[in-house]
């Protein structure tokens, strides 16, 4: 790489460093680590085909997660479901839910009911390109059979130091030329790249996911903008001025209750899973459960990093509000609480189960929300007991 290359690396790295979003990376981090938990490279020989095909079991599948699961960490969306060699669903006119796979891996066996015995092929070729990826063969992964897209995120998933996030085949090509590499190894490129940390100073704490979205992000050349906020979605109001309604308030909140325990099991598995991800692991056992201790105005104490305290309030999130209590706010916009308060926004998917943990500082959020009031303390006046007897 050209001295004058770098320099412009360098300087744009400076512009990046202003704007990058912590969170965001957190939130791919617990993904990552949830994808790991679930399918660690040692289970891979015994993977089933109802525990690898998209469009089944309830979306607990090998490929739903190396897909949606964990699209924060790097998108592969956008082309079929053939990617992944066999999948479950329709196709085209075909309005039969069933098992169907590419003929790259169905060879001459029948294009329907084989679906056993090519998922055999294709789990080989998984084995293959982990063992490959492990062993820094960058021909034999570029020749494995696998889509480009799976397999370069099914190695970056695995191999974190030593292939960069980032899937597909001209977008590496991109980056090539970028850095000037010498390369049409594409798994090489993506391993080249993160040689961009040994080149500067400024680099060499960076993961590989912040060092593949300043790539991506300086293709576009765009270093301007600011994180996004919770929902871009506008908020729905829903009128119930004509409706004759009488609400049942203790079975309202008991359900409220339960859905908010859940969404604290949940955010707290994320924390853990958070801290793994940063090499914070020794640091899970002294997280606090605040929980059932209203008055500290969070519900966990954590840790950002080693001697940085993380304050954690868990909040259910539909998209377009949650709830604060005066307490809760009066923390989060505290001189020295406030630059270490968290909200975690837990979202749930149409099962009603807990899909995604949203991380933002309060003070973000806070600057991006209206605070509207939705209760007031009243305070009665001294003499106002005496007042109360004379009327009763």
């Amino acid at each position: 790489m050209k001295s004058s290359t770098l320099k412009l690396l360098v300087s744009d790295a400076r512009k990046f460093n202003r704007i990058y979003d912590e969170q965001r990376e957190d939130e791919a981090g617990i993904q990552r680590e949830d994808f790991l938990r679930r399918f660690p490279i040692d289970s891979l020989s015994s993977l089933t085909l109802r525990q690898y095909a998209i469009g089944q079991n309830k979306g607990e599948t090998f490929c739903h997660w190396v897909e949606h699961g964990t699209d924060k960490w790097a998108r592969i969306t956008g082309a079929t479901a053939n990617k992944f060699g066999v999948y479950f669903g329709f196709e085209g006119k075909d309005s039969e839910a069933r098992y169907r796979y590419t003929k790259k891996f169905a060879g001459n066996l029948p294009l329907q009911g084989a679906e056993k015995r090519v998922f055999k092929n294709i789990k080989a070729q998984l084995l293959k390109v982990v063992q490959k990826g492990r062993e820094l063969d960058f021909r034999a992964i570029d020749l494995n059979p696998l889509s480009q897209m799976l397999k370069a995120k099914i190695i970056s998933l695995y191999f974190r130091d030593h292939y960069l996030p980032l899937c597909s085949s001209d977008l590496l090509y991109d980056v090539a030329q970028m850095l000037e590499f010498d390369s049409g190894s594409l798994s090489e490129i993506q391993h080249e790249a993160l040689l961009l940390k040994q080149k500067s100073p400024i680099f060499s704490d960076w993961s590989s996911l912040k060092l593949a979205r300043f790539l991506r992000r300086r293709l576009l050349g765009d270093f301007d903008g600011d994180s996004p906020s919770p929902s871009e979605q506008p908020s729905r109001q829903q009128s119930y001025q004509n409706i004759d309604y009488s609400p049942n308030f203790e079975e309202l909140a008991r359900k409220a209750r339960e859905k908010g325990e859940k969404s604290e099991a949940f955010a707290l598995e994320r924390e853990k899973l958070r801290l793994r991800s940063r090499g914070l692991e020794a640091l899970i056992p002294m997280i606090k459960d605040r929980t059932k201790q209203p008055r500290y105005g969070y519900d966990f104490e954590s840790f950002s990093s080693r001697g940085q305290p993380r304050y954690i309030e868990v909040k259910t999130f539909t998209g377009s509000r949650f709830f604060l209590s005066a307490n809760e706010l009066r923390k989060a916009q505290d001189e020295k609480t406030g630059k270490n308060y968290f909200f975690y926004l837990v979202t749930y998917d149409k099962y009603e189960e807990p899909e995604d943990c949203l991380i933002y500082k309060a003070e973000e959020v806070l600057s991006w929300c209206d605070l509207k009031p939705q209760n007031f303390l009243a305070l009665a006046p001294k003499g106002f007991d005496k007042h109360m007897e004379r009327n009763s």
